[in-house]
């Protein structure tokens, strides 16, 4: 991919019953890693479906699809996915891009 355009990361996790708290803590660790050593990782974030516990969204803006695809190569992402896959039942990655945004203006 080399789209220099901001893009956005999106996985979908489905995690093991009774290893959410595991993966969280994982994600959690990995997540501020990537933040303090890949330049251009703006921020993450992780969601848990209310509905079903086992069901969790990472999502983070990217200043570009280049440095997504760096991240992704490096082996502290490999080491990471390695870890937290026993406590997956599922992981879909995918990358997307804001097509439209709403915000409260200031009264």
């Amino acid at each position: 991919m080399t789209n220099d355009a901001q893009v956005w990361t999106l996985g979908r996790w489905q995690i093991k019953p009774g290893n959410e708290d595991v993966f969280r803590d994982a994600w959690q660790a990995f997540a501020n890693w990537t933040t303090e050593n890949v330049p251009g990782a703006i921020e993450g974030f992780l969601l848990q479906d209310a509905n079903d516990l086992n069901l969790f969204y990472s999502i983070g803006p990217w200043e570009s699809a280049a440095v997504v695809e760096a991240w992704r190569a490096r082996p502290e992402f490999g080491a990471f996915v390695t870890k937290v896959m026993p406590l997956c039942d599922a992981f879909e990655p995918h990358n997307v891009q804001l097509v439209a945004h709403m915000a409260r203006t200031a009264r």
